[in-house]
């Protein structure tokens, strides 16, 4: 084979390469959030709000068995989970999402919400034809919870037509280390 066929080759398979779709997402830890947001991917990631001042890109609160997941990161926008009444592993069906501030969980549905960094509305889930869940895939009291959804489509409540979707998540949480510094 001449050299000038074999450089050719190796050119194109390097192109070829780069062009591949973005790789899947990664097998998560302990505390953490990944999925992807209309396609890009939406990690769970610590930002710094003022020097000195660390805000945490996943937070947890639970009460009475139910769960508020806030995830954030350097992109502003705020994902925010409620998963209502979690006692086992089950799928969990994603109902109309809530558009007040502060709700308390164990009084929200099961649901999805995306505000800003200045909290204001800009997702929220509602009903689709074709059901959508959380599955959560395991759970230990108010400690432990691990879960997953292939899709979840939120819609701009000032405009229905404007939508985004998450695809591909998985939720792995543990309070009992969730934001504690390493050992």
């Amino acid at each position: 084979m001449k050299p000038l066929t074999i450089i050719f080759i190796f050119l194109i398979s390097i192109i070829l390469h780069s062009c591949s779709t973005e790789d899947p997402l990664p097998t998560i830890g302990e505390n953490s959030f990944v999925a992807s947001m209309d396609g890009k991917r939406f990690l769970a990631e610590n930002w710094v709000h003022f020097p000195g001042g660390t805000q945490y890109g996943l937070l947890a609160y639970v009460r009475d068995n139910s769960w508020e997941i806030s995830v954030s990161n350097t992109s502003g926008k705020i994902i925010y989970f409620y998963i209502n009444n979690v006692f086992d592993p089950d799928a969990y069906l994603i109902e109309e999402g809530v558009s007040r501030l502060g709700p308390n969980p164990a009084e929200t549905p099961t649901s999805v919400v995306i505000r800003n960094r200045s909290l204001d509305l800009l997702f929220l889930s509602v009903p689709q034809p074709e059901p959508e869940y959380i599955r959560i895939t395991r759970v230990q009291g108010d400690s432990i919870l691990i879960g997953e959804f292939d899709k979840i489509t939120l819609t701009d409540p000032e405009n229905p037509n404007n939508k985004t979707i998450l695809t591909d998540g998985k939720i792995n949480i543990n309070t009992n280390t969730l934001n504690q510094p390493e050992p």
